[in-house]
């Protein structure tokens, strides 16, 4: 995980990111063992127009999924957390859960293989990512279809972890 992962840029963020309608707000929960950037996160989704919650573990994260009947509609997980990998979090939640789309983000490079099975996995994000980026993510996932999200997994996997270029992402590249 990694601070300077997510950055919120106010001037852009009304101009490049399609807030949902309120009707449709989706929950997403967030997983990351760095409070602060899980935070950054949440408060980023919340100005696009999610409903956020946050998990500082993967144990916790399984806690709120099963326990607290709370329904989200995606998890954005970190791929490198001290009690569990995100791959086996998302293993884990797709078996009790397959309908729910789950976000895998390291800021290490990745490759479909390093990543292991990806059926559980909706999508690939890499850090450093922006606002306009995270929500394109989304809502591709959010779609009755994964077959986009998908594809962008590839997509991003298949570049072997090469980070696509984006002149608004700042931050630290590490996970």
């Amino acid at each position: 995980a990694c601070a300077d992962a997510v950055t919120l840029q106010p001037a852009q963020t009304s101009s490049t990111v399609t807030t949902p309608p309120v009707t449709t707000r989706r929950r997403v929960l967030i997983v990351d063992d760095e409070p602060s950037v899980a935070a950054l996160l949440a408060r980023s989704l919340k100005l696009a127009g999610y409903e956020c919650s946050e998990a500082y573990s993967a144990g916790s994260a399984i806690q709120l999924l099963t326990e607290s009947g709370a329904k989200f509609d995606c998890v954005i997980t970190d791929l490198t957390m001290p009690d569990m990998k995100g791959t086996e979090l998302a293993r884990r939640i797709h078996q009790q859960n397959p309908s729910l789309p789950i976000v895998l983000c390291s800021g290490y490079s990745e490759s479909g293989a390093d990543i292991g099975e990806t059926s559980a996995i909706a999508a690939f994000l890499q850090k450093p990512f922006n606002l306009k980026r995270l929500s394109q993510i989304l809502s591709s996932v959010l779609e009755p279809s994964r077959s986009t999200a998908l594809s962008l997994f590839k997509e991003q996997t298949d570049a072997a972890g090469v980070p696509e270029s984006d002149d608004s992402a700042t931050g630290r590249a590490a996970g």
